[in-house]
Parts: C-alpha cells; structure tokens; sequence
C-alpha cells in the first residue's frame, strides 16, 4: 500500500526548529497578497518561564550539551568540568512552577507589565494589518469594476 501522499510519493520533510528569539515571529501569510500578522505574545507564566529556562540550561549550552533532546541526552561537561546529563523537561517544568507558585505579587506584576506591553503592540499590529486588508480588499474591487466596464 501507499502513503496518503500517494503511491511512491515519499512524505514531505518536516519544517525546521524555529530559532528561539525574543522577537515576534511573523506566521505564514494565508494569501499572497494578505498582511502577516505577528504570533500572539506569551502569556506572564510563558514569558518566566522562558527566562527561568534559559538560565538552568545555560551551564550546559556553555559546555557544548545538546539541550534541543537530540543525540544521546548526554552533556560532555557541566560548567564545574563535571561530567554530567543535561537537565531533564519535565524536571525543569515541575521546578519553575513551583518558583512560580511561590513568588509573590509584586514579583510576578514584572511579568504581567512585560505580557501587557507585548499584547499592546500585537494588538496594535493586528489592528493595522485589519486595515491593510479592507484597504486591499477596496482596491481589488475597484480594479475589477474598471476592469468590468472597460471589457
């Protein structure tokens, strides 16, 4: 039997990793022509979250470990030159939400301001991109009407 892409059709390659930026990351426009719109900004939790990653998993990035889970899941060295595994997912994940649950308000409100001012400029750009389109959308109109009346 075939794959669902047909028969000797070999299945397409999935996409590459995504680089990990703070910068909004653009999604794919659903039409030529149509505005790209910005992903949606991280929630406060994903925002910490992030920062409390990076920073348990820098030692091992620093030492040459393979913190994506590809390969063996072995580091060469820890920062102290120890040999040692990179730290596992759902280990981290239990322990910064443990961080999290416990921080107070005044320490979670830095995050709250930073998902706010991130919201703030996505829904801007989301505004604009809604104008783009209608204004698009006119001019389409409008050619094909010149066009209607001139052929």
């Amino acid at each position: 039997t075939g794959s669902k892409y047909g028969k000797g059709r070999p299945a397409p390659a999935p996409p590459a990793p995504a680089a990990l930026t703070s910068a909004p990351v653009p999604a794919a426009p659903a039409a030529a022509g149509a505005p790209v719109l910005p992903r949606r900004p991280l929630s406060a939790y994903n925002l910490f979250f992030k920062e409390q990653r990076a920073a348990l998993v820098s030692p091992y990035v620093s030492a040459g470990a393979d913190v994506r889970g590809r390969g063996s899941g072995r580091s060469r060295y820890r920062r102290d030159g120890r040999e040692g595994r990179r730290p596992n997912f759902g280990d981290m994940a239990k322990f910064i939400a443990r961080k999290w649950n416990t921080m107070g308000e005044e320490e979670r409100e830095v995050y709250f301001c930073r998902f706010r001012k991130n919201r703030d400029a996505y829904d801007a750009c989301v505004l604009a991109a809604a104008k783009e389109a209608t204004r698009l959308t006119r001019e389409r109109k409008r050619a094909a009407v010149v066009a209607a009346a001139k052929g």
